[in-house]
């Protein structure tokens, strides 16, 4: 499987939970609300290098202040032992496993992605614990102009880790759609591809059978 590179232009370091956390209250679904946001965004503009705005195209900290909200994206995973033990037939929902965590993508006055701010669940609401694009996130920022707004409106991201590769995820007549976020030469898939999750997974299993876990 082809690995999913993060570009120099938009990857951003991802900051561990364990370098301050922001703490949000308590809500009833997965939505990040503005206050969490801006305590986050004033934590990042501190603790942001000059390299870092660079890569984001700013000139200061007080920009990344400036950033709004462009997506949410509830974050998921499908295990590789998981997938390789998945039969045809059966739901592939079954295979996605929703993690505690929200990416929320951000962008500039003229609506261009710049960066992104990973929130996770814990005892006291929602917590900011990493600044900056993930892998998945930069994938997804690099084929968002092809994957579409209303697409992206309605997607969660699946990610498969072992794999180094990441869907957008939609559900249409109560089956799912894996829209790859980047070109996979291996699985033949191509970014922004609507694929039926049935016929993604007859690809993908073979390819996770066939991962002897070394770098690709």
């Amino acid at each position: 499987m082809k690995k999913i590179l993060i570009s120099a232009a938009i990857a951003i370091a991802v900051i561990t939970a364990g370098i301050l956390i922001v703490k949000a209250q308590k809500r009833g679904n997965d939505t990040i609300g503005e206050k969490e946001v801006q305590a986050a965004l004033s934590i990042y503009a501190k603790l942001a290098t000059e390299e870092n705005l660079r890569q984001m195209k700013l000139k200061s900290g007080a920009e990344i202040t400036a950033l709004k909200v462009a997506y949410q994206f509830e974050r998921n995973m499908i295990q590789l032992d998981e997938l390789r033990k998945y039969q045809m037939g059966t739901d592939p929902a079954t295979l996605i496993k929703k993690l505690d965590a929200t990416d929320v993508v951000l962008a500039d006055a003229q609506g261009n992605w710049t960066t992104s701010v990973q929130f996770t669940k814990g005892k006291e609401g929602a917590e900011a614990s990493g600044f900056g694009y993930t892998p998945a996130m930069s994938a997804l920022a690099g084929a968002a102009s092809i994957i579409g707004p209303e697409n992206l409106r309605q997607a969660r991201i699946v990610d498969i880790p072992a794999l180094h590769t990441s869907f957008a995820v939609l559900e249409e007549q109560g089956k799912l759609i894996f829209i790859p976020t980047a070109n996979d030469e291996q699985a033949g898939f191509k970014a922004g591809d609507r694929i039926p999750a049935e016929k993604a997974l007859a690809v993908l299993v073979p390819i996770a059978t066939a991962y002897n876990g070394l770098p690709q």
